[in-house]
């Protein structure tokens, strides 16, 4: 016999899932577009995705469909740093081993 957990069956849902989709999209872009001037990201992007995982965090603490949106956003705020993370290392060896 499955018993009914409402606070656990709760916690995602579509909400959730679009709140990361257009958290990925907004600052994947935000991120690739300022990129390339390595001076103003290293000053722009992380207090951008300071301000953003704030924001997911006071909204994963509400109630019902506000916290299935601040998961997803806390979700979503992890992509751009985990995509510059992956794509710096690359670069890098990729100019070190030069022309092929």
């Amino acid at each position: 016999m499955k018993l009914p957990r409402p606070e656990v069956d709760n916690r995602y849902g579509a909400a959730g899932f679009l709140a990361a989709l257009s958290n990925i999209a907004f600052l994947e872009t935000v991120t690739w577009i300022i990129a390339p001037w390595w001076m103003i990201a290293l000053i722009v992007l992380p207090v951008l995705f300071l301000i953003d995982l704030a924001i997911s965090a006071i909204a994963a603490k509400g109630p019902s469909n506000v916290g299935q949106i601040g998961r997803g956003m806390m979700v979503g705020c992890m992509a751009a740093p985990l995509s510059l993370a992956i794509f710096i290392p690359i670069f890098l060896l990729a100019h070190s081993v030069g022309p092929l």
